[in-house]
């Protein structure tokens, strides 16, 4: 019983996390506003704004006035899932999702899960202004769209389409689970390393008494 004791204590790490309950705010505050943090935040914000809605906005431009492009008008949640869905619990699982990787992005203090996190909730943003925009393609108004143009394993049965702001997400998530994995390696270190801190201090006491 104590060995499945200690074995679920370990995959909680709960040694690692009542040490940061000791340690409160103030730490968490300190690694917030480090200069890094806030640099490498600021450089991922820069990198949404300047490239990815360039990039997003152009090319949805350049599609609804092409006359040879053959886009599709989502009406979906994403990559042409829930069409057809009442369109306000698409806005509202947009909306979520989008809000929630924002504020895993602004407040996170790990840049491998802030990075990620910022760049799919601000494409995920991107992707609701697209749907509350009109989309006018050879005279006909789509409503409550998001424009799609890139298409996916066509033929095969996990055919899709989507857009930058998609392949962006879709980019971000795949970083964001590696981040997440490689968080809790980190912390599995940390874990390691407080448990042998009893230890060495122990070594240390017996030194000095010999």
């Amino acid at each position: 019983m104590d060995q499945l004791k200690v074995f679920l204590n370990k995959i909680a790490f709960v040694t690692k996390l009542e040490k940061v309950k000791h340690e409160g705010i103030k730490s968490y505050l300190k690694d917030f506003f480090c200069y890094k943090n806030l640099f490498f935040k600021a450089i991922g914000i820069v990198f949404c704004l300047i490239v990815c809605a360039p990039l997003f906005f152009c090319i949805r431009e350049n599609v609804l006035n092409s006359v040879t492009a053959k886009p599709e008008f989502n009406l979906g949640a994403g990559f042409s899932a829930g069409d057809n869905w009442n369109q306000g619990v698409v806005y509202t699982i947009k909306v979520i999702i989008g809000l929630l990787f924002l504020l895993i992005g602004i407040f996170s203090n790990r840049w491998y899960i802030y990075l990620p996190s910022l760049v799919v909730g601000f494409n995920g943003w991107y992707n609701v202004i697209d749907k509350c925009m009109v989309d006018v393609y050879n005279g006909t108004c789509h409503y409550n769209t998001v424009v799609d143009y890139i298409y996916l394993a066509t033929g095969s049965s996990f055919a899709s389409i989507a857009n930058v702001a998609d392949v962006f997400i879709t980019i971000g998530i795949c970083f964001l689970v590696l981040g997440i994995i490689y968080y809790f390696i980190v912390l599995a270190k940390e874990e390691k390393k407080i448990e042998q801190e009893p230890k060495d201090d122990t070594k240390v006491t017996e030194t000095t008494s010999n």
